[in-house]
């Protein structure tokens, strides 16, 4: 691997993103239940896109030609956000949108972009570290109702509040 390569791939992965973000905000809040769109994106793009994906990965695993599938529908998603973009009065095509959703999403379950990474031990064991020493917002609470009574000088109040605190595990050092 050369690092133009890996830009390129990098740049690839980040425009499936960009388009997969916008149909996301586009569709959020929106329930969609048809499943019929008369647009081109909806009745060409993504049903040839669909047979030639299927028709790669029977020809032994053709990934150029799978890929090449995935972004016939890419780009008909970026043409249909663009073509809205400009007639800014028209909306775009949410049940379209959705097939694609759908579809990209399909194929995916053979290239495998979207995924959750994996962390280390290391990284949850910190994650873990990190959780633990954070301080419950009942204990910030108690501190904050303490402070105040130290300010208006209510010793007993402040010492029922130490002693809650003391009994949540945490200690208090007044400087």
């Amino acid at each position: 691997f050369t690092p133009d390569v890996i830009a390129a791939a990098e740049k690839t992965v980040q425009r499936i993103d960009r388009v997969m973000d916008q149909i996301n905000e586009l569709l959020q809040g929106h329930s969609i239940d048809a499943v019929e769109s008369n647009t081109p994106l909806a009745t060409n793009v993504i049903p040839n896109a669909i047979r030639n994906f299927e028709a790669a990965l029977l020809d032994d695993l053709s990934m150029p030609r799978a890929a090449a599938s995935l972004f016939m529908i890419v780009k008909g998603v970026e043409k249909e956000l663009k073509t809205h973009n400009k007639e800014s009065e028209g909306s775009v095509d949410l049940v379209s949108l959705k097939l694609a959703q759908e579809a990209i999403l399909q194929m995916d379950r053979i290239f495998g972009i979207f995924y959750k990474v994996p962390t280390t031990e290391k990284e949850e064991a910190e994650t873990e570290k990190d959780s633990s020493d954070a301080v419950p917002e009942l204990v910030r609470e108690l501190v904050a109702r303490r402070t105040e009574a130290k300010q208006e000088q209510d010793w007993e109040l402040a010492d029922t509040l130490r002693a809650q605190i003391s009994e949540l595990g945490f200690t208090i050092k007044d400087v």
